[in-house]
């Protein structure tokens, strides 16, 4: 059996393909804008590190002068403590900026998938099975159109399945035709279930009864 995703119709077929279509421009589309949320979150993270370079640098400079300062004789170590605290200070900051950079870009992937995967699997969990069941019924339609006896089978499930009014079309005492193996409604049967299902119908061919009639009028 071959899954066979559009239909024969071409006008139900182009809706199918539109419908395919706006499906992937609706994902294509939810990915682009997780992105862009991946960018904007890491660029804040960004932020923290650069933050964390600022500040290192800062205490580096720092750290120079308490060194420059505890060389002068007698007083260097006082004058060498504001310099050693507020390197200490910097450093904090330091340590804040890659805290903040560390956590910011680590969120930035699980909100980007959270961003992108909720509207997209929301359609595509409601496209994908439908898409699916359609391609899968045209298959097994065509597939036991072919068959021998497949058109009696496909003409017993449109009796089973389709309104009465439709049966009534093609002949007012259809399931006793069907009995009979009237090939004329056998064919018309199993072609409505054929297009129900999106798979072009062989051609109907009249019944030995109905070429009669029409040779002797």
């Amino acid at each position: 059996m071959t899954l066979r995703p559009y239909s024969s119709s071409p006008l139900r077929a182009l809706l199918q393909v539109g419908a395919d279509v706006a499906v992937v421009v609706w994902s294509w589309f939810w990915v682009r804008f997780a992105m862009a949320v991946d960018d904007a979150v890491r660029s804040v993270g960004d932020v923290g590190y650069r933050v964390q370079g600022g500040a290192a640098g800062i205490k580096d400079g720092l750290d120079g002068a308490a060194d420059q300062a505890g060389q002068v004789p007698l007083v260097g170590d006082t004058f060498g403590k504001p310099f050693t605290a507020a390197g200490g200070a910097a450093q904090t900051i330091a340590d804040a900026g890659r805290d903040l950079g560390d956590r910011v870009t680590g969120l930035a992937l699980p909100l980007a998938l959270v961003v992108a995967l909720a509207p997209v699997l929301s359609v595509v969990l409601l496209w994908l099975p439908a898409r699916y069941r359609f391609a899968r019924r045209a298959g097994e339609t065509a597939a036991l159109a072919a068959m021998p006896g497949g058109q009696s089978l496909l003409a017993l499930r449109a009796l089973a399945t389709r309104p009465v009014h439709d049966i009534a079309r093609i002949s007012p005492d259809a399931v006793e035709a069907w009995r009979r193996d009237d090939a004329d409604v056998v064919a018309r049967l199993a072609a409505l279930e054929q297009r129900r299902a999106g798979v072009r119908p062989r051609p109907v061919r009249a019944s030995p009864a109905a070429l009669g009639g029409t040779s002797g009028a």
